[in-house]
């Protein structure tokens, strides 16, 4: 088996308990890594997704977990999040929501609500959303100076 090959093996049901615990309490979430694959048995190609889960860069474990998953189905994040409970950073996908409901604490992604404001002044000038685009970079400099401290200062 080739080091790629090695590195994307099928984590066993037993391992993913300690596999899951570097990610005890924030981890980021993203199902946007769509793949053609070929449908075994099937001989057709169908889109199915990759799921991506992964450490804050001040966790003391540094790591993404991949769930490969064929569709983009609520059930796969609820079933790979269910025995976890911490903060979750992500967009506003409903497959998460579930795991509010049963205390995963949501961190909403400022990139996404950033998004939103930009399509809306670019769209119509919008001077409400020209505000919120500065609030967003104000808080974006405020993050890149504290990234230097160390973490009981942060």
């Amino acid at each position: 088996m080739d080091t790629q090959g090695l590195l994307c093996r099928p984590v066993k049901p037993r391992r993913r308990r300690h596999t899951l615990e570097f990610k005890a309490r924030v981890l980021a979430a993203s199902a946007e890594l769509g793949a053609s694959v070929l449908a075994p048995g099937k001989m057709r190609i169908h889109k199915a997704y990759v799921w991506a889960y992964a450490s804050m860069r001040y966790s003391a474990i540094q790591g993404v977990l991949y769930d490969f998953q064929p569709g983009r189905a609520a059930q796969a994040a609820r079933d790979f999040l269910a025995d976890w409970q911490g903060k979750l950073v992500c967009d506003d996908y409903g497959g998460y929501k579930a795991g509010f409901a049963s205390g995963i604490i949501e961190i909403g992604c400022w990139a996404h609500a950033r998004r939103k404001f930009h399509d809306l002044h670019v769209a119509n000038k919008s001077q409400i959303s020209e505000q919120a685009l500065g609030y967003i970079q104000d808080l974006y400099l405020i993050e890149l100076e504290l990234a230097e401290l160390p973490p009981e200062e942060r």
